[in-house]
């Protein structure tokens, strides 16, 4: 990419790189996404997480004003991020002390009984503070 004389050199644009945004999308969402197929997506490259919670926290806050559910517990900015931009934040169980693991009954049951369309943040890896992540088939 350095060396690429075909490549863009100059600062990206607000939506970032969009060979990376389009990859990003269709490893989250998979190669046969209708979504991908209909271009029923939208991806936006942010800066650092605290930048991305920020962006999407104040997206959502103008555009789709809905609580937003957080694991318990979250890193600690989460609540500053959305409560700031004016999001209603509910905690969602995660950690289950006694097998040091996912609570996997009490957060789905949280997210089922949540307000309808509520957003629901998810740490897809190394869960901060815990460190513990849904396996392959948790995520199923």
């Amino acid at each position: 990419i350095l060396e690429d004389p075909s490549f863009n050199h100059e600062y990206l644009g607000i939506e970032g790189l969009q060979t990376f945004t389009d990859a990003a999308a269709r490893l989250l969402l998979g190669e046969d996404s209708p979504a991908i197929q209909e271009r029923r997506f939208i991806t936006v490259q942010t800066v650092s997480g605290t930048g991305a919670n920020s962006t999407f926290a104040r997206f959502c806050s103008e555009f789709y004003n809905k609580p937003i559910l957080v694991s318990s517990p979250t890193w600690g900015n989460h609540h500053n991020i959305f409560t700031t931009a004016g999001l209603k934040v509910i905690n969602y169980p995660y950690f289950k002390k006694e097998t040091r693991g996912l609570d996997l009954e009490g957060m789905l049951g949280a997210i089922q009984n949540a307000p309808e369309k509520s957003i629901v943040l998810l740490h897809a890896c190394a869960h901060n503070p815990t460190g513990v992540d849904p396996t392959q088939e948790q995520w199923e």
